[in-house]
């Protein structure tokens, strides 16, 4: 989660800015997926440790995501702030989310997925992203027929992320000016002492602990900044931190040229490939030598301010924060089957508790607090939109990666606490359809009631089936 919100989501708003994406495009295709990296990643990774056709931890984590957010995310929302829906939208992405939820029961069903299912799955988010789009500029012709200014019923929304993000930028703003003074203080600086002052520089740029963060907040912040501290300054010497919002867009000529090297050495060794030799030159030489001589180049014909090939280096971020996450996400799943192992839990109970309520916490954490700040709409809408992405491609991506590789189907081992998380969040999809409509779109407490109550619910079920006291016998 620390890799997709410190580097990866800012390295894909500099890329939709740098290929001149409009943000309907953008929300929908690269941010999505910075969102959503963790759980499709987690997938891929849980996909590829099955053993013997149980993927059940890939599809309890992405069903109990989908539960949790669903109904406990959306439930406290409703009773922080009750709101009206945005209709079109809102039956668009449940709409969608039932349909993919239906397609991956069917798989289940059969206890098979091709390869063309696979396909099948990446076209369905396809075919949304496709109607998002065109919905959208259908909408602005319609306006522009009537002559009328693009308002509906989105204006309030649009003022309280408008005014959130001028809070934040205020902010950020004041933190950069207490910690490293204006810009043009820093290049009177630099011409007085500018080796000094680059070196210092340098040594902000890789500090991990963000010294005014860390001073004003409590405790249990301060220990979870020790904590990633390490891990975390790793990641600074790998990752290019490129952010327009940051001083001087996050350039750092020293350290970026540095990423060059480590970034190459990083590659080679995260993709196994530092035993593999072309002709007679170790993969991890030529990485070395490769990196090394871009990296004198970068050095040497730049400057304080960044060059204008600079946002190049958003590619770099961009593919570093992937590996990075891909390695952590095979990490946590090898430790959750262990940990399965060790306490006798099932791989579903497993992804559908631990791995779920983790991906989740960013979703729990960030949608609360739009929804505080008068804005619920948002809060709301990445609630079935976000899952319905995670879902999609968390089972698109990791069984089209194993299928094609093997050139076999894949035959899945399923249980009956498969089906029973599948049907809890079906019910829970359909029962909102439904209801929302009858409630004329209102999200009121009521409602949010409902929905904690209904994961209440499931969370006994699921207890009681792992006790054995509901029998969950292999589905032949």
């Amino acid at each position: 989660m620390i890799t997709s919100d410190q580097f990866l989501c800012q390295s894909l708003q500099v890329i939709t800015q740098t290929l001149h994406l409009s943000q309907n495009i953008a929300g929908v295709t690269f941010l999505a997926f910075g969102n959503g990296a963790p759980d499709i990643f987690s997938s891929i990774a849980a996909v590829k440790n099955a053993k013997h056709g149980d993927a059940s931890l890939a599809f309890g984590a992405l069903f109990g995501a989908g539960l949790f957010v669903t109904t406990v995310v959306a439930g406290i929302i409703s009773i922080i702030k009750p709101f009206k829906l945005m209709e079109r939208p809102f039956l668009r992405d449940v709409i969608f989310y039932m349909v993919t939820l239906f397609f991956a029961f069917y798989v289940l069903w059969k206890k098979t997925i091709t390869k063309f299912e696979c396909i099948g799955f990446i076209l369905l988010y396809v075919t949304y992203t496709c109607i998002v789009i065109i919905s959208r500029y259908i909408y602005v012709w319609l306006k522009k027929e009537e002559k009328c200014p693009l308002l509906d019923s989105d204006d309030s929304s649009t003022q309280s992320e408008n005014s959130e993000k001028n809070i934040k930028e205020f902010c950020k703003a004041v933190n950069n000016t207490e910690i490293s003074g204006s810009t043009s203080d820093k290049e009177e600086l630099l011409s007085d002492d500018e080796d000094h002052n680059c070196f210092q520089d340098f040594l902000r740029a890789i500090n991990p602990m963000e010294y005014c963060d860390y001073a004003e907040a409590p405790w249990y912040w301060k220990a979870f900044y020790i904590i990633k501290a390490p891990l975390l300054f790793i990641q600074l010497l790998t990752i290019p931190l490129i952010s327009y919002e940051r001083p001087n867009k996050g350039w750092n000529r020293h350290l970026n040229s540095l990423h060059l090297i480590t970034g190459s050495l990083f590659f080679v060794l995260a993709t196994n490939l530092h035993h593999s030799y072309i002709g007679h030159l170790p993969v991890l030489v030529l990485a070395l030598l490769i990196g090394s001589v871009l990296a004198a180049i970068v050095f040497f014909t730049s400057s304080y301010t960044p060059p204008n090939y600079y946002p190049a280096f958003s590619f770099l971020s961009f593919l570093m924060s992937v590996l990075w996450i891909y390695i952590v996400a095979n990490e946590v799943v090898n430790l959750l089957i262990t940990f399965g192992i060790v306490f006798n839990m099932s791989n579903v109970v497993v992804g559908v508790t631990f791995l779920a309520w983790g991906n989740s916490l960013g979703d729990l954490i960030t949608d609360i607090t739009i929804a505080k700040n008068n804005n619920p709409r948002t809060g709301i809408s990445a609630v079935y939109g976000g899952q319905m992405f995670n879902l999609v491609l968390g089972i698109g991506i990791p069984f089209a990666i194993s299928t094609w590789s093997t050139q076999e189907d894949f035959k899945l081992v399923v249980t009956l606490k498969d089906f029973m998380l599948a049907a809890f969040l079906a019910f829970t999809l359909v029962s909102t359809f439904i209801s929302m409509p009858i409630l004329k779109f209102k999200m009121n407490r009521y409602f949010g009631c409902y929905l904690l109550v209904l994961y209440g619910l499931f969370s006994v079920i699921t207890l009681l089936i792992e006790v054995s006291v509901i029998p969950t016998p292999v589905i032949n």
